[in-house]
């Protein structure tokens, strides 16, 4: 991972390579400034996000991002100096279903002040690779089932307890048991054909039919 904000230092993305607006006030985003941005965009938004505003002051490091040419704001973000390299900080959503977070540079941290801003009708596209459009609501927020009323809300990381065991793959994480805690914690039931152990005989048909995958028998009284 560091690698990877390491060389985007060097280049301009999360930036679309073959986008090269004019400011109309101010300058060109300075390399280092920004070396990794994500956001989840309803798939209208899909190839038109782009960088509206960004300013580095004395005191404040802050950017805001909107959609080419119809001028939608989309999220904007204002952090007090120094920022922290390779630190995601959340951007504030000022759309319905839109979130995402931006990682600053080394660069971003003594950086002297500069400002750009830049019109709809000419953009400063982001990378589409930053963006992750969706087709249907976000999820915004969740707790533990039963537990305390407190929710879990931007970014969030899930951390393993004991023989407990969390890996990601893609967009899917999965959460289970390490390998040696499962027979003692899990118990014989956890067996494929062992059911026939574990406690009464379990309804397998009625009038010959059987459930479907997930075991389930339905009657219909018509």
């Amino acid at each position: 991972m560091l690698d990877w904000l390491n060389q985007n230092e060097l280049r301009r993305y999360p930036l679309r390579e073959d986008s090269a607006a004019t400011p109309v006030s101010g300058e060109f985003p300075p390399d280092g400034l920004v070396c990794d941005l994500s956001m989840t965009v309803p798939v209208a938004y899909r190839d038109i996000v782009c960088l509206r505003q960004f300013s580095v002051t004395d005191r404040l490091v802050s950017i805001s991002l909107a959609t080419a040419g119809t001028n939608v704001g989309l999220a904007v973000g204002s952090w007090p100096r120094p920022v922290e390299p390779y630190k995601p900080y959340t951007l504030t959503s000022i759309a319905a279903g839109v979130s995402g977070y931006v990682v600053f540079g080394i660069a971003a941290a003594d950086m002297a002040a500069t400002a750009g801003l830049f019109s709809p009708a000419d953009p400063l596209l982001l990378d589409q690779r930053a963006v992750l459009p969706v087709e249907s609501a976000q999820v915004t927020k969740f707790s533990k089932y039963g537990g305390s009323s407190a929710y879990l809300t931007g970014l969030v990381r899930l951390l393993a307890g004991d023989n407990i065991m969390i890996s990601a793959s893609g967009s899917v994480i999965s959460i289970g048991l390490v390998p040696g805690a499962r027979t003692d914690l899990v118990g014989p039931c956890d067996q494929h054909g062992a059911f026939d152990g574990c406690g009464g005989v379990p309804m397998r048909s009625i009038n010959g039919v059987p459930g479907d995958v997930n075991g389930k028998i339905t009657l219909e009284v018509t």
